[in-house]
């Protein structure tokens, strides 16, 4: 990842500029999630509840947001802490520069440091930019099709000791 990226992470309880940060980012992202975001949520709604439940992490370059990850740590399968990624996106001039791979190696250190042993997403089987991204990540698939959008839902553990 080029040096001049920086990754900030959100806090909370989010500032109204955080959100609009978040909310312009997906807006301007929307066409590229497959379905489009908008037909799912209202964006910003979706900002709002990122920011206040989620850990959001934003890559930036210079003053403009160029790439996020939004993840919850507060879920368990059979008893056992794991991760949720609800969105990553990064914007079509920033792709192929390691941005998408910084922002989920944050997730990774995040959740881990909280204890989490794995990781999930759910991704449209449309999105192959997405879906390769993943399996190149160590993501695999599940057996199990998700609610959300009725997706695929990959997963990766994380060796601990």
């Amino acid at each position: 990842m080029p040096e001049q990226i920086k990754i900030e992470l959100g806090t909370a309880p989010p500032c109204g500029g955080w959100v609009k940060r978040v909310t312009h980012l997906l807006q301007v992202m929307d066409g590229d999630f497959k379905p489009k975001l908008s037909k799912l949520v209202n964006i910003s709604d979706y900002a709002q509840k990122l920011c206040s439940n989620a850990n959001v992490y934003m890559a930036v370059h210079g003053s403009r947001d160029i790439g996020m990850i939004a993840f919850y740590v507060n879920n368990e399968i059979k008893g056992e802490a794991f991760s949720f990624i609800s969105t990553v996106c990064v914007t079509p001039e920033s792709r192929g520069g390691g941005v998408a791979q910084e922002l989920m190696q944050k997730a990774y250190e995040h959740s881990v440091a909280v204890g989490c042993k794995s990781i999930l997403l759910e991704v449209s089987e449309k999105n192959d930019r997405a879906v390769k991204l993943y399996k190149k990540s160590g993501f695999y698939q599940t057996d199990k099709k998700g609610s959300y959008i009725g997706g695929l839902i990959y997963r990766k553990d994380f060796l601990t000791a």
